[in-house]
């Protein structure tokens, strides 16, 4: 017997690694299970992680799938599916969980029904899951998001350039577009943070070689604001995100590949959901 549940919402942060390494141990000690050598199903103990488009692992253990979920802080989906089985012979219990960044969904099987009434209670109950119809938040970054984007960039004449190339496309789209101001010796402006508070999306533009600490200090601010943080970084170029703890991809940006990297935002835009334009 097998039953499958969707869920729309889940908490903000909600660690996958943690909560289903837990959840499984918490269902195998109530149940005398253990992991068995092979599936009853067809898509039995099969552990995958989508890191992106172009990334992906097929784990060939419930372990080696924690290992991969814990040294990548942000992934696209993924897809746990675990047999186990009691303690006589030709018992069969299963146990699966996917995540494809707009829903969870939950799975058991088994001949008992109690036991997978249960454990999809259970996960349900540990994670923290409603069937709800919003999309709010994958494990990291929000989803459905108002169509409101601050640009963080130096200002000088490349970096003119990019704002100037970028805004018009996105203001066309529909989007509304902020910026900061010119550098000062001192901490981020309040008038710039309220501005980085006010909008969902910040595009970070990194051009030339120099000090970056300047960027660097607005994507430390509204990484703590938890806004929807994009890189566009020219080719060659030193930029050190892991010193505000998280190491970002980048979206490479020159004047001759700027439609390029216009299209890759939008596709990243469509990924996440835009509100009234990317549904």
């Amino acid at each position: 017997m097998f039953k499958n549940v969707y869920y729309k919402k889940w908490p903000k942060g909600l660690n996958f690694y943690e909560q289903i390494k837990a959840t499984s141990a918490k269902i195998k000690k109530e149940y005398g299970l253990v992991n068995a050598p092979y599936g009853y199903r067809k898509w039995d103990n099969s552990f995958h992680v989508f890191i992106d488009s172009a990334e992906s692992y097929v784990c060939d253990s419930e372990k080696e799938f924690y290992q991969i979920l814990e040294s990548h802080k942000t992934y696209k989906r993924f897809s746990f599916h675990l047999c186990l089985k009691g303690r006589f012979f030709g018992e069969r219990y299963g146990v699966g969980i996917d995540f494809n960044g707009t829903d969870i969904e939950v799975q058991a099987h088994s001949s008992r029904l109690e036991y997978i009434d249960h454990v999809i209670s259970i996960i349900q109950t540990e994670f923290g899951l409603e069937k709800g119809l919003n999309i709010d938040v994958d494990t990291y970054r929000k989803k459905m998001l108002e169509p409101t984007i601050f640009i963080s960039r130096h200002f000088d004449s490349d970096g003119d350039e990019y704002f100037r190339r970028l805004e018009r496309p996105l203001e066309i789209l529909g989007f509304n577009i902020l910026q900061g101001e010119e550098y000062a010796s001192s901490p981020i402006p309040e008038k710039v943070k309220h501005r980085i508070e006010k909008q969902d999306i910040m595009i970070v533009i990194v051009s030339g070689n120099r000090e970056h600490d300047w960027l660097t200090a607005e994507i430390g601010f509204g990484l703590g604001k938890e806004k929807h943080i994009i890189i566009l970084k020219e080719k060659d170029i030193e930029f050190n995100t892991t010193i505000i703890g998280k190491d970002f991809e980048y979206i490479p940006l020159g004047t001759d590949a700027i439609d390029i990297a216009l299209s890759r935002l939008l596709s990243e835009f469509r990924q996440i959901g835009i509100k009234g334009l990317f549904n």
